[in-house]
């Protein structure tokens, strides 16, 4: 009977066990991936950018008419920012598949760490476009941000 017991907590850790292990798999850098796989990585990243500065120049074209002065200028802030780091990853990644063709496997992972660093930026300024025209409470609580020094 103990053993019983004993397999029970087993048989529920294992599948667990087995999906960490599956996530773990899909944290693999792109840089240790074959190549064919790298490129589609930074491509659908790319691609993923591209999507963030699209949603955005749609946030920024047409904010709600209830949105005031202040909102609308966050809005085109962060979208001009979107817009920015697009250009970077548009740019980065063709460096980077230049640089996997001859072989360069260092500035390419350099590449690949800027479209990575980009797609992740452009993410959160999104999220941040978004809010602007939550509400009056939310962007301006964006804006007063304040740093602690200890």
């Amino acid at each position: 009977m103990s053993r019983g017991l004993l397999l029970v907590p087993l048989l529920l850790v294992a599948p667990a066990w087995g999906a960490v292990a599956q996530e773990a798999d899909d944290e693999v850098p792109p840089w240790e991936r074959p190549a064919t796989e790298w490129v589609a990585e930074i491509e659908a990243l790319a691609q993923a950018m591209r999507d963030h500065n699209d949603a955005a120049d749609a946030l920024a074209e047409g904010p709600p008419a209830q949105a005031d002065d202040e909102q609308r200028a966050c809005v085109k802030t962060h979208a001009a920012g979107i817009g920015a780091l697009t250009e970077v990853s548009d740019a980065s990644l063709e460096k980077a598949k230049e640089a996997l063709a001859a072989g360069e496997v260092d500035r390419a992972t350099h590449e690949t760490r800027k479209i990575m660093v980009a797609e992740s930026k452009g993410a959160s300024l999104l999220e941040e476009a978004r809010l602007c025209v939550q509400g009056p409470r939310l962007h301006r609580s964006l804006r007063r941000t304040r740093v602690v020094y200890l």
